[in-house]
């Protein structure tokens, strides 16, 4: 998959690449520099704040696609970006 620059994504698109990002990064941290009683923080929630700081428009959509995209799981792999995986029959709507 080629290697997009963030800006060109929609907002939802933003917020995975960069969750996938911050996810990575502290799964690095815990498994190269933390004791095993020693934990790191995901915050996706910061994440979200950030990118819909930028959104102009309606951002309540955003708000919802992004809740979605929590709510569901994310596929993660090595060497491409996370997946959504929508469970059951929802499926993410189009932009």
């Amino acid at each position: 998959m080629p290697n997009h620059d963030s800006r060109d994504l929609n907002p939802v698109d933003k917020f995975v690449h960069q969750f996938d990002e911050h996810l990575s990064a502290q799964i690095k941290s815990l498994l190269e520099g933390k004791h095993v009683y020693q934990k790191v923080m995901i915050e996706p929630e910061k994440i979200s704040a950030e990118i819909r700081k930028q959104v102009k428009g309606n951002q309540k959509f955003t708000e919802e696609q992004i809740a979605f995209a929590l709510n569901n799981p994310l596929t993660l792999s090595s060497g491409g970006p996370s997946r959504l995986i929508p469970r059951g029959e929802q499926t993410l709507p189009p932009f």
